[in-house]
């Protein structure tokens, strides 16, 4: 094996790639590993013999067990800017499922908290050049994923920000970047395949259920955090029914951070060795990295709604049991998880989209931009930059397999060697009543606990949203807390019926469209501070981050929608025609910019009135007659729309008070509430104000503000303020 450069691992699910790479590290004095969720991280730690940084300390910017100091260090990509480059040269850079790493890197929203996204990805570029020998490993490694690796090794920065390929001087010689590939072409021996093609979930569910009350045990893979949550209250329901002891688990991110669930995704073998489980259900979360090669299961059950995973992804959790046990299986026909830009599946189609999107929408909102931002999009790299180009490679693969999800699901497991048999069945109804009414249990039941949940402060809120994994009962109140802030409420009058009708953000969404007609300098508001977020690094910018604010606002004013936004306003189909024309005319921006496709099939009112539902707005109608016949006349619901309406005014006069204060709109924190509602703690530090310090990248120093346990609230130069660790900070003399 090569002892450095670029180790790249193609071998099927279930063929030891992780057992070799053990093999490879285990001797190693400096090792990296580099995923892209923290239970599975933690797994993969526990079988390298490698400490996970989470359960680390640090002292003077180096990692400490129990024992000393330690470079053989195991994270999540979200947390690089906590990795030194420099003492992790010559190391050993692992990125086993290299492709979801690296997806997860450049499109997941946790990795652009804060605007980090560019900062992430300059880190892992010095990363990959400082390490001695990289090793990638993914059964669906291809040649795009080895492309990326390899010109991030050579890549350089100019001072104008376009991106060279030659030789960085942090490498020795350039047999560093040579490719040393292992392409194992063995497929394990394939499993059966019940295929079931049906118009919802209800058949397979009910198959599930049945099998389950026969006591069989059962792994479901799901593509879905809701609908892991309601397979996993049904299958609690059964067992009551059935009098029997509750022994099923449910693995998503709102559970990750439990005991039983750490316990169980850092081994699943003694976990379930230990104890008796007859269901196992499991979210995206667990979708790689996780490997259960014991004999605990009788089948396992896929059941995939469209919701966020590829037909790649799906296959992956299909496999994370290793056994050739019988799969159950119903997808989806089509996926709804298609990429934030646009649903082209050219790679070369997709990058002109949103270069064309990103120019536009500049060019609104170049008299907000300073001149560095202005010019840094204006300038930016769109022929040469490689995170540009693998994006739009992942996502034009995405969008693929949206199209056609069903299909590309049912190719990939007969390619892989599995025998498919494919069953065609209708809707169970007693099923799809159970479903139902399991999805109106647990929405009613998350809005009571959300209305129970504690009050945050804003500060205690910051450190949750920064905090790598939560506790159930924290992820509530920080989602009571946001909820409050955006409709500006204060926390106790967030009750269950605010949550229903937020509707998991979904109202929020569309209240944004309308408040970006209502009050446009928003809309360029927002995507400024966007840009200043990811500009404050000082690394540049990557365009498929930004909302596009400014430009959907403008799109919607040149249909001249604001003319349908007051009450009284009334219309029936034959006033529309030029309203109708001018969205014919604007048809395929109106997809490109708002996602909706306008067909020439389609009433003008019918087009006029998805346009509102893209705002909250709904329309009531009624039928006069008029010259001897009825005409059916348009008008907006006026219940619906003073509710919004109350909404965006609260919403202004606190951008106005905090405007006339100059201070953040703190407008949602009250410390009255019951017993159960905590007042924030945050006790000022002793040090002096004009103390300084480094953290992470940043050319300028920092001063610390608050401290709330263990994290500390630091405020850079520009104002800025973040919620960090102690442990991440460095004297700011110690560090010139």
């Amino acid at each position: 094996m090569p002892q450095q450069g670029i180790l790249a691992i193609a071998a099927a699910k279930g063929t030891g790639k992780t057992n070799l790479i053990n093999s490879l590290i285990e001797s190693q004095p400096k090792v990296l590993l580099a995923g892209h969720r923290i239970s599975l991280m933690r797994n993969l730690c526990e079988r390298c013999g490698v400490n996970y940084r989470g359960d680390l300390d640090k002292q003077d910017g180096r990692f400490i067990t129990g024992s000393g100091y330690t470079l053989r260090v195991g994270t999540c990509v979200d947390s690089l800017l906590a990795i030194d480059p420099n003492s992790f040269a010559g190391c050993d850079l692992v990125l086993d499922e290299v492709c979801q790493v690296l997806r997860h890197l450049l499109t997941s929203s946790t990795c652009n908290q804060q605007g980090k996204r560019p900062v992430l990805l300059s880190r892992f570029r010095q990363l990959l050049q400082a390490a001695r020998r990289v090793i990638i490993a993914d059964a669906d490694l291809d040649d795009h994923a080895i492309r990326y690796i390899q010109q991030l090794r050579t890549q350089s920065i100019c001072h104008n920000g376009h991106h060279d390929l030659d030789a960085d001087a942090t490498l020795p010689n350039r047999a560093a970047n040579q490719l040393f590939l292992i392409h194992n072409t063995y497929k394990p021996p394939g499993y059966a395949v019940r295929f079931i093609q049906a118009p919802d979930s209800s058949a397979i569910t009910a198959e599930l259920l049945h099998d389950l009350k026969n006591g069989d045990r059962i792994y479901i893979a799901t593509d879905s955090k809701r609908g892991s949550k309601r397979i996993h209250y049904l299958i609690k329901e059964l067992q009551t029914q059935l009098k029997q002891e509750s022994s099923n688990l449910l693995l998503n991110s709102d559970t990750s951070g439990g005991d039983t669930e750490r316990a169980f995704m850092e081994n699943p073998d003694l976990h379930l060795s230990s104890v008796t489980l007859q269901a196992v259900t499991g979210s995206p979360s667990t979708a790689t990295g996780l490997s259960i090669e014991g004999d605990h299961f009788d089948k396992v059950y896929g059941i995939f709604y469209g919701a966020s995973s590829t037909d790649a992804d799906m296959a992956q959790a299909l496999g994370r049991v290793r056994a050739p046990v019988p799969r159950v299986v119903w997808c989806a026909k089509y996926g709804r998880s298609f990429s934030k830009a646009g649903r082209e599946t050219s790679p070369r189609a997709l990058r002109s989209l949103l270069k064309q999107k990103t120019q536009a929408n500049t060019l609104l909102i170049q008299a907000s931009l300073s001149e560095v931002g202005y010019r840094s999009l204006s300038d930016y790299d769109w022929e040469s930059d490689p995170h540009i180009h693998y994006w739009s490679q992942i996502e034009a693969e995405r969008n693929r397999s949206m199209w056609s999800l069903r299909t590309a699901l049912k190719v990939r497991l007969m390619h892989e060697g599995h025998q498919v048999e494919t069953v065609t069945l209708q809707k169970n109804q007693q099923a799809h009543n159970l479903l139902k009414e399991a999805r109106d249990e647990l929405k009613m039941e998350n809005a009571l606990q959300v209305e129970a949940a504690v009050n945050l402060s804003p500060a205690e809120a910051k450190l949750l949203s920064q905090t790598e994994s939560l506790e159930p009962e924290q992820q509530l109140a920080l989602q009571k807390y946001e909820i409050a802030k955006f409709y500006g409420l204060p926390l106790e009058n967030v009750d269950a019926d605010v949550v229903l009708q937020d509707d998991s953000g979904r109202r929020r969404g569309r209240l944004l469209n309308l408040e970006w007609s209502k009050y446009p300098e928003t809309a360029i508001d927002i995507d400024v501070r966007a840009l200043e977020r990811q500009g404050q690094w000082q690394h540049g910018y990557t365009p498929w981050d930004l909302s596009n604010a400014a430009l959907k606002q403008k799109l919607r004013q040149l249909l001249g929608i604001d003319a349908y936004l007051e009450l009284g306003k009334t219309w029936d189909s034959e006033s529309l025609d030029t309203f109708k024309q001018n969205t014919l005319n604007y048809a395929p921006q109106i997809k490109a910019v708002l996602n909706f496709s306008v067909k020439p099939e389609m009433s003008a009112a019918q087009i006029l009135n998805q346009l509102l539902e893209q705002m909250g707005l709904t329309c009531v109608n009624y039928q006069p007659r008029r010259e001897g016949k009825r005409t059916r006349i348009y008008e907006l619901d006026p219940v619906v729309y003073e509710q919004q309406m109350e909404i965006l005014e609260r919403r202004k006069a606190i951008r106005e008070r905090a405007t006339e204060d100059d201070t953040a709109p703190l407008f949602n924190y009250s410390t009255t509430g019951d017993c159960a509602t905590q007042a924030p703690v945050i006790q000022p530090l002793e040090i002096g104000a004009l103390e300084q310090w480094r953290w992470g990248t940043s050319l300028s120093p920092w001063v610390i503000q608050d401290e709330v346990g263990q994290m500390v609230t630091i405020r850079g130069s520009s104002g800025v303020t973040f919620i960090v660790g102690k442990q991440e900070l460095v004297p700011w003399d110690g560090a010139n």
